[in-house]
C-alpha cells in the first residue's frame, strides 16, 4: 500500500503538496464531461461563471466580477440575456460552453 506520505505529485509548476494546491487551482481548471450534471440548477449562469472568481478572490468588486463574466461569456458565444437564466433552459452544447466559460474566467 502506498500512502500519500510516500509519494509526491508533480506538475509543470512543481510539487502539488496540500499547501501548494491553492496556487495550482488558479493555474488549472476542470471541465466536467457531462454538462447536465456539472451545473448547479439553483444558480444563474452569471453566478456559475462568477463563482471561481469569488472563491479565489480574483476580483475586488461586483462590477469587476460582472465585467469579467460578460467578457468571457461573449468569447464563449453566450448572450448577455443568457446570464440571467438557469441551466435547465440550455441545450447540452450551450451548457458545455457555460462550463468552458467558468473554467476560462480565471485565466488559467
Amino acid at each position: 500500500k502506498i500512502t500519500f506520505d510516500d509519494a509526491e505529485v508533480c506538475y509543470d509548476v512543481g510539487s502539488l503538496l496540500k499547501k501548494d494546491l491553492k496556487n495550482y487551482r488558479k493555474l488549472a481548471q476542470l471541465i466536467f464531461q457531462d454538462p447536465y450534471a456539472a451545473l448547479s440548477p439553483r444558480m444563474t449562469v452569471r453566478d456559475i461563471i462568477a463563482e471561481p472568481l469569488e472563491v479565489m478572490g480574483l476580483t475586488q468588486t461586483r462590477e469587476e466580477t460582472d465585467e469579467r463574466v460578460r467578457d468571457i461569456a461573449a468569447k464563449c458565444r453566450l448572450n448577455l440575456e443568457h446570464l440571467r437564466r438557469f441551466p435547465h433552459a440550455f441545450s447540452g452544447g450551450q451548457r458545455q460552453r457555460i462550463s468552458i466559460a467558468r473554467s476560462l474566467v480565471c485565466n488559467p
